[in-house]
């Protein structure tokens, strides 16, 4: 169990800083795109931050 928890910890640091879903995929060993979905934390105060980028007036 820890070591998926570390995988975890592991990709939503990289997606974090900015780096693709692809460049995680290869990182993590996956020979698909949807595999790299469960180690993927999206926490509350990304989500409020993610909302409140979006400009809806243009």
């Amino acid at each position: 169990m820890a070591f998926h928890s570390g995988r975890r910890t592991f990709a939503s640091r990289l997606v974090a800083q900015g780096h693709s879903l692809e460049m995680l995929q290869i990182l993590l060993g996956h020979a698909h795109l949807d595999h790299v979905a469960p180690y993927l934390d999206v926490s509350q105060r990304e989500l409020r931050e993610a909302l409140a980028a979006i400009n809806l007036s243009d």
